[in-house]
């Protein structure tokens, strides 16, 4: 019973790729915030690309349906 669970948010997932743009944006940013000197704002230029990202993925996946 539980692996019909885990095989249905497996597919909600993969119907939409874009919710990973998020925590990438936000690793990235970090990296580019230590290599930067500037944590705080490569976390939040990270995280505003991720989401900016996941945004343009929900209007790109909404014209395909």
């Amino acid at each position: 019973m539980e692996e019909k669970k885990h095989k249905s948010k497996e597919c909600e997932y993969l119907k939409n790729p874009g919710t990973l743009f998020i925590p990438v944006g936000f690793f990235l940013g970090l990296g580019i915030g230590f290599w930067a000197v500037n944590i705080p704002a490569g976390i939040f230029i990270g995280l505003g690309l991720g989401l900016l990202a996941f945004v343009i993925s929900l209007f790109v996946m909404k014209k395909k349906f």
